[in-house]
């Protein structure tokens, strides 16, 4: 069990109850780290894709950072004009284009158990016939979930930035975002599958809501531990991170050194970098990897 809950907060905090820290008065902290360039500043901001009842509002750090950046990066744009365009690519590297179906990779009882847990939801075999398995779970995961979660930070810092005139960028591709998941291995998938078929929705969204009140407080220790980021195997730990994480390094530091002219982004302004906090955290997340470059990346709280 404890396995199938650290892979869906590793999910939730890649692509996502006790009060959280803005009860106290404060504002969520979340993780939230400045890095200086030669003639602007980049802040990342490691985000969670849902939120609760305490979340809002977030810490005035936050804010600051939203207020002085001239431009809002997000992981992907799929909230502002034509960016469903982008999520319908992304829908599309759910499915097998080969003539597969999820029946003929899954053996009869997980099948089943497929059909009876997401029928319960109204959702029929039909929706999710050609799906790969570790899709098939993430739409599970949506559904057990139910509508006590709100938008994620991602979402919020996207509609201040429509709202305040900021221009906003993708920090992925699809391919570079679902073609990780896509490319998983099949054992892994139908794996991570099978596990959450055993959690019950109780226990999902227990899950959710201790990985949103970690992230209100913003601890990086706490959150490790809850995903299991040590524990992971190296292909599962690469599939959602690996090569992912080093290109937003790489990104990150194209926008410190100027060299992001062609998303218009001038070599003096600054950006709000905001990703999926697992992605910050680690020896191989995007702190550390700017560090081991030579920046200073000063943690703000």
């Amino acid at each position: 069990m404890k396995r199938i809950i650290a892979f869906i907060l590793a999910i939730v905090c890649l692509f996502a109850m006790p009060l959280g820290y803005a009860e106290t008065g404060g504002g969520s902290r979340g993780f939230l780290w400045r890095v200086k360039g030669e003639d602007n500043t980049v802040y990342l901001l490691g985000s969670v894709h849902y939120s609760m009842e305490g979340t809002f509002p977030l810490s005035a750090a936050i804010m600051s950072a939203f207020d002085d950046a001239e431009h809002v990066a997000v992981e992907r744009d799929i909230v502002t004009p034509n960016s469903f365009l982008l999520a319908f690519e992304s829908l599309s590297y759910c499915m097998y284009t080969d003539g597969t179906r999820l029946k003929d990779v899954l053996d009869e009882e997980t099948y089943a158990k497929v059909k009876e847990k997401l029928s319960a939801y109204g959702v029929q075999s039909w929706n999710y016939v050609n799906w790969r398995p570790v899709y098939v779970e993430q739409l599970l995961c949506e559904m057990m979930m139910g509508t006590e979660f709100g938008i994620g930070i991602d979402q919020f810092m996207v509609e201040q930035a429509t709202l305040s005139g900021k221009p906003i960028h993708s920090i992925e591709t699809a391919e570079e975002q679902q073609g990780a998941l896509r490319d998983m291995p099949l054992e892994d998938q139908i794996e991570i599958l099978k596990g959450t078929l055993t959690a019950t929705e109780a226990e999902y969204t227990l899950g959710l809501r201790m990985l949103i009140t970690i992230w209100s407080f913003g601890s990086e220790r706490l959150l490790a531990q809850a995903v299991g980021l040590d524990a992971m195997n190296d292909e599962y730990k690469d599939a959602l991170l690996g090569a992912r994480n080093e290109r937003m390094i790489a990104l990150a530091e194209d926008m410190l050194l100027g060299r992001a002219m062609d998303r218009g982004i001038k070599p003096e302004d600054d950006v709000l970098f905001i990703i999926g906090a697992l992605h910050m955290i680690g020896e191989d997340g995007i702190v550390e990897g700017l560090r081991a470059k030579g920046y200073t990346v000063e943690r703000v709280r």
